[in-house]
């Protein structure tokens, strides 16, 4: 959790310096999948070494 809490706070600080928005107006979503939900070049994560 604490690596998640890191990575927002950074990337909303990065959001603010390079757009000059507010804080409050960032939103950040962490979306994280399973490998056998995700496929590169026509195949599944889970079947690559």
């Amino acid at each position: 959790m604490t690596q998640k809490r890191e990575l927002v706070r950074r990337v909303t600080d990065a959001v603010v310096d390079a757009l000059g928005v507010d804080k409050e107006g960032v939103r950040v979503k962490i979306i994280e999948e399973e490998r056998h939900h995700v496929a590169h070049g026509g195949v599944l994560s889970s079947e690559l070494p």
